[in-house]
């Protein structure tokens, strides 16, 4: 055992500690005791898995690496388990257990695995993480919750937990006055947690200073939304704002005239639902315009990704929206994957964002970012949530699902001042539904002012 673990300290040569660890428990004898085996299984079980693992990472996917993987997998589990089996009250032993259970996707037996481990011992940190992270996973709240509040009381200065805790009362009360709390709490000990902020800025409905959406709110948000993005947003939630942006593009066509090509410029984009509509046939005859070059924009990867499969755009780009516009055309070009690209066209006879603008309160600065990146005549197409009459103080608020909604008199303001443009229409539609109701929102044409000759 001693030789095993130097040199796995020492090389990480983890082939040969299994074949010690192998010729060791055969040679022990039936009657040796529960605890050495229990270690020798345990290490045995680790040890496996992390080298199937590295070897999935590291070779080229087929049938034959998933086959030997299954193997591998099994044969750690065994392991494992028979570790639990000999010495049931080592918490070391049941949270591996959880571990490789979850990494195999089997989440209800990796719960019921950290169960254990908390019940062995009732002060272990990692363990109550783990099952709260799980029992969110399986959708049990009262567990989850139960979990990140013991975890409170443990770690009474972690910001991690109470933010945590908040999160799971908000999904079933949106002004839940606990959660409140908890965030409260959660930023108190740490003002820079720019998430916990915005959490406690749309549960508390005090907004003030809250301008925009974290970046890294959205990213987690939709890199965990991308698989399901379009078949929950359009099945479910009938989601049809591209199909509005281009009718409005439609009724707006006469006042783009460009030359051919188009470039086209989609912020937020997403898995590329307006691409799709944009580049459908009729879209393309009613615009005249041949061949379309379309650029887009995202702050998620796993959108992105899911964009570029389905393929149509030029370039797609990962950023912050207002980031990427502030530094045009000098950003980098995430995918497609290319030895040599075509340069980013330096300005856009068209610009559209469909459900973007729901995660920025504060438009001015985006507006004042586009204006110059719109030709002369150029157009920008976009949605906004309207909410009730005004939005709020400031024109634009802040709602309980996390979402802005935007006052009609407010966009327009914010389009004028930005200089440059002005808005030629906006249809009253809905966008979507959310919870069975329908959610009305403004779809915004705005033109680039022609240059004035002196």
């Amino acid at each position: 055992m001693e030789r095993c673990k130097v040199l796995y300290k020492s090389g990480g040569q983890r082939q040969q500690c299994i074949v010690l660890l192998e010729e060791t428990l055969s040679s022990l004898p039936s009657c040796a005791e529960p605890p050495v085996l229990a270690e020798l299984h345990h290490c045995l079980g680790v040890m496996i898995a992390e080298e199937s693992s590295d070897a999935s990472c590291s070779s080229p996917p087929s049938s034959r690496r998933d086959s030997q993987d299954a193997a591998e997998a099994a044969g750690a589990l065994l392991h494992l388990e028979k570790a639990v089996e000999l010495h049931r009250s080592c918490v070391k032993y049941w949270c591996s257990l959880a571990t490789l259970l979850q990494r195999a996707g089997d989440h209800k037996r990796a719960l019921e695995a950290i169960r254990a481990a908390t019940e062995v011992d009732g002060h272990c940190i990692k363990a109550w993480e783990r099952r709260g992270s799980l029992s969110r996973g399986l959708r049990l709240h009262s567990e989850a919750l139960m979990c990140y509040e013991r975890l409170m009381a443990e770690c009474p200065e972690d910001p991690s937990w109470p933010f945590f805790a908040a999160k799971v009362l908000l999904r079933d009360d949106k002004r839940s006055a606990k959660a409140v709390a908890y965030l409260r709490r959660a930023v108190e000990l740490d003002p820079t947690n720019e998430c916990a902020r915005y959490w406690l800025a749309f549960s508390s409905g005090e907004a003030d200073g809250v301008d925009k959406a974290p970046s890294s709110y959205v990213q987690k948000l939709f890199d965990g939304y991308a698989h399901s993005f379009e078949s929950h947003l359009v099945g479910k939630l009938h989601y049809q704002t591209p199909q509005l942006v281009c009718q409005v593009l439609r009724e707006n066509g006469p006042l783009l005239s460009p030359p051919e090509p188009l470039d086209a410029l989609d912020l937020g984009c997403g898995t590329g639902l307006a691409c799709r509509a944009l580049r459908s046939g009729d879209m393309m005859e009613r615009l005249g315009a041949s061949p379309l070059t379309l650029v887009g924009v995202d702050l998620s990867e796993k959108m992105l990704r899911e964009a570029d499969a389905r393929g149509g755009y030029d370039a797609l780009i990962q950023g912050d929206i207002l980031e990427v516009l502030k530094r045009w055309p000098d950003v980098d070009i995430c995918l497609p994957a290319a030895a040599v690209r075509p340069p980013l066209p330096p300005s856009f006879h068209l610009i559209v964002a469909c459900d973007v603008f729901v995660y920025i309160g504060h438009l001015g600065s985006v507006f004042e970012c586009i204006s110059p990146l719109l030709r002369e005549g150029g157009l920008l197409i976009f949605s906004t949530e309207s909410g009730d009459a005004t939005s709020g103080d400031r024109g634009f608020s802040l709602t309980s699902t996390g979402r802005y909604c935007h006052g009609r008199r407010y966009v327009e303001r914010a389009v004028e001042a930005a200089g440059g443009m002005s808005v030629v229409s906006v249809r009253h539609e809905m966008l979507r539904k959310q919870a069975g109701e329908r959610v009305m929102g403004d779809v915004f044409t705005v033109r680039r002012k022609a240059t004035s000759l002196a």
